[in-house]
């Protein structure tokens, strides 16, 4: 009788997983995905911005009339060296406006998975887990 009990109770924790569960747990999985893609890409505007900054600390070393090769994806060509500083402040801006966009769809990702982990836990208990590792 003791196993059949055991048997019972482990069936006990058993919950169905419905459609709109399942449907729930696929969209945890896809903004937990998309959450580490915008975090990637925010690694990489940092180190951008941190070029430019650097890039713009070696520009204030230059002659007023030098050229300057600025570096545009594997083309380099030369400009005055305030055309470059305003290329370059024109691309730090841009960085940071996509930073901007990129941080506040990163709360919106964490505050729709933090809705999802409560609703899915309340649900599944101890059968689900939702935390990264």
């Amino acid at each position: 009788m003791s196993v059949n009990s055991r048997m019972r109770n482990a069936d006990d924790d058993d919950v169905p997983v419905t459609w709109d569960d399942q449907r729930a747990i696929n969209r945890f999985g896809r903004l937990n995905n998309l959450f580490h893609e915008v975090e990637d890409r925010l690694k990489e505007i940092e180190g951008e911005l941190q070029k430019l900054e650097d890039g713009n600390d070696e520009l204030i070393l230059a002659d007023d009339d030098d050229l300057i090769m600025y570096s545009f994806g594997e083309i380099f060509f030369s400009l005055p060296k305030s055309e470059t500083e305003e290329l370059m402040e024109r691309s730090a801006q841009t960085l940071k406006n996509e930073q901007q966009a990129l941080q506040a769809k990163m709360n919106d990702i964490q505050e729709e998975t933090k809705q999802l982990k409560v609703k899915l836990y309340a649900k599944f208990g101890k059968n689900i887990y939702l935390e990264e590792e």
